[in-house]
């Protein structure tokens, strides 16, 4: 390592910065970050064959030399079996790991580590070529999930001994914060559009499970976990207002028809489930009392909450003429009040009913009045513009 690190500072003070010191250089980084691996007792083999691979793209990277590529390609599916074969330990291992600074976790950081910077490497080389995309987006695709499932493990692992419904939700939550964190950084690691796309629409699945297979109620009612665990269940608000808000109105997302469709979903979604949980905490509910405030919840607010997103969804759709918003907040209307007819004034008391059909009602009414107002006003703009152009 050292006569490495030596030729490679004497090719720099020579200004021979071009073949000979990147390999020099190369050669003495991966030996140094090997030797740190070591000192903590990391598997070697997946250590060494994750740098050795970093070393070979490095290489062929400053030399252009493609058999230097071509190992790299075949090295690299070693390292990702090294590893997987890595995390069987966190099921066989008899003692407790510490956290992070554990053999299994160091193994994986050093793995990570060359990831992101294999990452970086092929990323300038995209911008010149483009004649191994397939290639590159597998690798990066890989990466993605080396580095993924490797925090993953360690966070279940260290947090085994929690209830079932706190592990599910970390897991959850991490999931959703790590492919987050991709679509912020995706020009830095080079995701192509439609890659970006396939990961808003993972993201999205990942919110519809965690927002409808949580069971924070349930477990919340029993005592088995402290409610105040609520507010980290709700921290998926945060990546969803961001993915709402910054990266979706950027991407080409939208240009797809069911772009509209899958973003309200999760928006009604959201809406509906933490408003039924609120409503649930906020009557105190017991393990006797839960199935008749769900009932109740179902019943009566349950429409009303549709209609009012309904209302807003339209009014939203006309304000800036875009008609699958339209389509959107009529279908959801419609599904309300069908809700209403078939199934929810059967369980209602007579004055719930009356209520909701006179709530519904007014809001049919303003749906109407909205629609015909916005109707005129680009009725009137289209008359302006035709008597400009006459």
């Amino acid at each position: 390592m050292i006569i490495n690190i030596i030729f490679a500072f004497r090719e720099y003070q020579n200004k021979k910065t071009e073949r000979n010191y990147s390999v020099f250089a190369g050669i003495g980084i991966s030996l140094l970050t090997l030797a740190v691996a070591l000192q903590f007792k990391t598997h070697l083999i997946t250590s060494v064959w994750a740098i050795e691979a970093s070393l070979l793209l490095y290489i062929w990277k400053k030399t252009n030399h493609d058999i230097f590529k071509i190992f790299f390609y075949l090295l690299f599916p070693l390292v990702i079996l090294s590893q997987m074969i890595t995390w069987t330990e966190y099921i066989h291992i008899e003692k407790h790991l510490t956290v992070i600074f554990n053999p299994v976790f160091l193994t994986s950081l050093v793995v990570i580590a060359a990831c992101f910077f294999n990452l970086i490497l092929l990323k300038k080389e995209s911008e010149e070529k483009s004649d191994t995309e397939f290639f590159e987006n597998a690798f990066k695709i890989l990466c993605f999930g080396v580095i993924y499932f490797s925090i993953l493990f360690e966070l279940i692992y260290q947090i085994s001994s929690q209830h079932f419904v706190v592990i599910f939700t970390y897991s959850f939550l991490y999931s959703i914060v790590f492919v987050s964190l991709l679509l912020i950084i995706k020009k830095q690691i080079g995701i192509s559009d439609d890659l970006e796309n396939y990961m808003i629409y993972g993201l999205l699945f990942l919110f519809v499970a965690h927002i409808s297979t949580s069971q924070i109620v349930d477990v919340v009612v029993t005592k088995e976990v402290k409610q105040s665990f609520y507010w980290v269940y709700l921290m998926y608000l945060l990546p969803l207002l961001y993915l709402m808000i910054k990266e979706i109105p950027k991407s080409t997302f939208l240009k797809r028809k069911t772009g509209y469709w899958m973003v309200l979903f999760i928006c009604v979604l959201s809406v509906s489930f933490e408003l039924y949980r609120i409503y649930i905490f906020s009557n105190n509910a017991t393990s006797k009392s839960i199935f008749q405030l769900q009932e109740h919840f179902c019943t009566l607010y349950l429409p009303i909450i549709w209609a009012v997103l309904s209302c807003v969804i339209i009014f939203a759709g006309l304000q800036k003429n875009i008609p699958e918003l339209n389509k959107i907040g009529f279908a959801l209307l419609g599904i309300t009040i069908l809700k209403l007819y078939l199934y929810d004034v059967w369980q209602m008391d007579n004055i719930s009913r009356i209520i909701a059909f006179i709530i519904l009602g007014v809001i049919l009414l303003l749906s109407s009045f909205m629609f015909q107002k916005f109707k005129n006003i680009i009725k009137n703009l289209v008359e302006k513009n035709e008597n400009s152009a006459d």
